[in-house]
């Protein structure tokens, strides 16, 4: 039995040090994930027919008017703080806009991620489309998290599916797009999502019902939500709970090795595939920007802006961005921050 012993002295030393790794690190460097303002996020999406998988990845129902309600917890659990609420309305093609595009239409497309949809506001592009006085119509394929890589499947999609032909195809990028893999909605995500069947481990996203709910409602349910993730412990879960291995994954498993090389040539194919050559819209991130003066780039955004203009692509920096032009909790853009993104988009 003697290695029984081993084993449970060993397990003990192990676990110990990790206890004094937590520590060291919280007390040095602080949790990684929590340096601003310790709040959880959880979004609300209006449950129902909303999102929709396509292979290894989704977008949104087509024809749908979706109600998107993003609130933040705070650390004790206890306060839900309303960061947005705004209506997504997709077209035929389900995707973020009002007019519809007809099978064989020449586009031209602006890809991108949640700053091109509009998460956090009135999608700018609602505006955008009535004011494009070009030959072409115009295509908004922003959909939330996603990166260059599943760009390229929507524009495949597109031109497999309704023979899309596209004129112009153009990118409106955050660097970190850059690190994003292809992803979807699991089953237990959509189950959630569409059914309100949550589980304890969900993501930050939820189906929700809305009617007959008034304010105080939706904040004890998000409270609610935000408790049964907080039971749910899986290992991703863990991880991020603790801040030393958080800080480790940070430094060991470096994302933007993962995938910044494969998502800089699609970004390359995509504005190569039009009939015209589009180019690459940069908008800072929340990190990046400040108040009163010049956003201050990212080693991430130099790294991309570098290598983009090496390679031919012409680069638009929209900087007049500032840090009142973003949520004061979440990482989005605020009403007037869209109009800034539409005003640099427009201009060119």
């Amino acid at each position: 039995m003697n290695w029984i012993k081993n084993i449970s002295i060993t397990l003990a030393a192990f676990l110990f040090m990790l206890l004094i790794l937590e520590i060291a690190t919280r007390f040095i460097w602080g949790h990684p994930l929590e340096k601003n303002s310790y709040l959880q996020r959880v979004m609300l999406f209006e449950s129902g027919d909303n999102f929709i998988n396509i292979d290894n990845w989704f977008k949104y129902f087509p024809n749908k008017s979706i109600r998107s309600s993003t609130y933040y917890v705070n650390k004790g659990g206890d306060i839900a703080i309303k960061e947005y609420d705004s209506i997504i309305r997709t077209n035929n093609l389900g995707l973020v806009q009002k007019k519809n595009i007809d099978i064989g239409d020449n586009v031209d497309i602006f890809m991108g991620d949640s700053f091109t949809e509009g998460q956090g506001a009135k999608p700018w592009f609602y505006e955008f489309e009535e004011k494009y006085k070009k030959a072409n119509k115009v295509v908004n394929g922003g959909i939330l998290g996603t990166g260059p890589l599943q760009w390229e499947l929507l524009a495949n999609h597109l031109q497999s599916e309704y023979s899309i032909k596209y004129n112009k195809v153009n990118v409106v990028l955050i660097s970190p797009d850059v690190t994003r893999a292809v992803w979807n909605f699991n089953n237990d995500m959509l189950d959630c999502l569409r059914n309100q069947k949550c589980i304890s481990s969900q993501s930050e996203f939820y189906g929700y019902d809305f009617h007959g709910k008034n304010k105080q409602d939706i904040e004890k349910d998000v409270i609610k939500f935000h408790y049964q993730k907080k039971q749910g412990l899986d290992f991703k879960s863990l991880v991020k709970k603790s801040a030393f291995l958080s800080s480790l994954y940070f430094k060991i498993v470096d994302k933007t090795n993962a995938f910044s090389h494969y998502n800089l040539v699609a970004i390359k194919n995509l504005v190569n595939r039009g009939k015209y050559k589009g180019r690459v819209y940069l908008i800072p991130t929340k990190s990046e920007v400040r108040e009163g003066s010049m956003p201050v780039l990212s080693v991430l955004s130099n790294k991309v802006i570098l290598w983009l203009e090496n390679n031919n692509i012409d680069v638009v920096f929209c900087s007049s961005l500032l840090s009142r032009d973003f949520h004061v909790n979440d990482r989005h853009p605020n009403a007037k921050g869209y109009v800034k993104i539409r005003k640099c988009v427009e201009n060119l």
